[in-house]
Parts: C-alpha cells; sequence; structure tokens
C-alpha cells in the first residue's frame, strides 16, 4: 500500500464513532490529510536527499591524496639552519675586501678618463674639416691623424680596460648586495 494512501471515508467514520459531527470530522480528516501529503517523504524524495553525499570510495580516494603527519612534519623543517646562516656570512667578501678589489678599477677609471681626454673634441673636428678642403691641408691632415693600427690597438686596449670596468663593477654590485 501507497505511504501516500489515507482512507478518508475510514476516518470520516472513526471520528463519527467518537463523537464528531459530520462537518466536524469531514474537516479535521481533510486538515490531517493535507497535511500528511505535505510533510510525508516517499522514497524518491530520500534517494533524491542523498544523492549528493559521497560515497565511501569517494571518501577514501579524498583521504588516500591528503598529505600525511609525516608530510607536514618534513615541509614545516627550516629551509636554513642558523649553522648553514653562520657558514654562509663567514664565506662573504669583507668591507676590506671589496676596496682591494675595487682599487684597480679606480686605476682603470683614470686611464680610461685620460684616454677620452685625448680624443678629438667636435671643434677639432670642425677645424679638421676646414684644413682638409685644400691639397695642402689634407695632406697636413692626414700625416697628423693616426694609423688605422693605432686607432685599433688604441680600440682593443679601451674595450678590455671597459670589460674589465664592467666585471669588477658586477662583482662589486653582486657582493655588495649579499653583505648589505
Amino acid at each position: 500500500m501507497d505511504p501516500r494512501a489515507f482512507d478518508t471515508h475510514k476516518a470520516v467514520k472513526a471520528l463519527k464513532v467518537a463523537g464528531f459531527s459530520d462537518p466536524q470530522a469531514e474537516a479535521v480528516v481533510e486538515t490531517v490529510g493535507t497535511a500528511m501529503g505535505e510533510s510525508l517523504a516517499t522514497k524518491t524524495d530520500l534517494e533524491l536527499a542523498l544523492q549528493p553525499m559521497m560515497t565511501k570510495a569517494d571518501l577514501d580516494t579524498a583521504l588516500k591524496s591528503m598529505a600525511s603527519k609525516t608530510d607536514l612534519e618534513l615541509s614545516l623543517q627550516p629551509v636554513m639552519t642558523r649553522a648553514d646562516l653562520d657558514t654562509a656570512l663567514k664565506s662573504m667578501a669583507s668591507k676590506t675586501d671589496l676596496e682591494m678589489a675595487l682599487q684597480p678599477l679606480m686605476t682603470k677609471a683614470d686611464d680610461l678618463d685620460t684616454a677620452l681626454k685625448s680624443m678629438a673634441s667636435k671643434t677639432d673636428l670642425d677645424a679638421l674639416e676646414q684644413r682638409m678642403i685644400t691639397k695642402a691641408g689634407l695632406d697636413a691632415t692626414l700625416k697628423s691623424m693616426a694609423s688605422k693600427a693605432d686607432l685599433a690597438a688604441l680600440e682593443q686596449r679601451m674595450t678590455i680596460k671597459l670589460g674589465a670596468m664592467v666585471v669588477a663593477g658586477m662583482s662589486f654590485l653582486a657582493v655588495f648586495q649579499k653583505v648589505f
């Protein structure tokens, strides 16, 4: 028998036997029947309500994918100990080491300044252009100019010195960053 089936005729008869009048018995049966129909859960209602619940297999899979206590303890261990930090700091360069490393750079900077000062200025180039108009001026200018070999040698020396300065400067910055 369907759990929602309610024999209203039988209920009315039982209420009349108990002393209810016809309108009273029918009113009570109608009210109870309506209330039962709204609040009574069927098997389908229960299946729909339980459908989104997690199965044992789903729960087992979720638990297996979680980190264990050992995993958590290992992940919480410090990355660097105090001894590791002390060792790292001892291996870094001191201020005196940095000053000694920078000393050759100062000399190279002076050499570069000297080389740059000896180069021709715009005024020198303008004057050279004016002298080159005549053949005699051109010959005199060509005799006073450095040869390609001289310029190539100068360029090579300047490139080496500038490269050394850049490397030393980068090293200084790297060490300076670690120290401070």
